[in-house]
């Protein structure tokens, strides 16, 4: 049985467009100086409402701005289309492990919450429904899904790791 499949379409950042994931800041201050920072982090996008030119809209009153920074970055080369991928991905961070992920599609009836229910995929956090509102809102206005992250269940973490890894390093 498969349960992952390759993503039909996606836009791959060509580079400079990372940012810290929005759901780890102490403060919106700290968003919106990421933001002022690197214009073309794609922070600007899933945080609309903390970029410098957006400030003081509320969440759904700044999802035009969202849009229209997705499309200013995908008509000056900050992403680049591509068809069915599956992409892997690195994160690094000063004084921190690095970690590596996986891109791709995964069955819904495979998501859980705990290693113990069945499903392949565990949430990597609770789900908060404002955020859910939040997050379902930007999808729709963009037409596209952003950056979901899920974590594989597995009984051979380490081994994935270094799989992840070496496959990240030869690409």
């Amino acid at each position: 049985m498969t349960i992952v499949h390759p993503i039909a379409r996606a836009w791959i950042t060509t580079g400079g467009t990372g940012a810290q994931n929005y759901d780890e800041f102490a403060d919106d201050a700290e968003i919106t100086a990421i933001i002022e920072a690197n214009p073309h982090s794609a922070l600007g996008i899933e945080m609309p409402h903390r970029a410098p030119g957006s400030l003081g809209k509320s969440f759904l009153d700044a999802l035009p701005d969202a849009v229209a920074r997705l499309a200013e970055a995908k008509a000056d080369g900050s992403y680049t289309p591509a068809e069915q991928v599956v992409v892997l991905y690195r994160i690094t961070a000063p004084g921190e492990e690095t970690a590596y992920g996986l891109f791709a599609v995964v069955d819904t009836d495979q998501i859980s919450t705990r290693a113990d229910e069945p499903g392949l995929v565990i949430r990597n956090e609770d789900v908060f429904i404002a955020k859910v509102r939040e997050r379902v809102a930007l999808a729709e206005a963009l037409g596209h899904l952003l950056s979901p992250v899920l974590l594989l269940q597995t009984g051979r973490g380490a081994e994935l790791h270094e799989a992840l890894a070496a496959a990240t390093e030869g690409a």
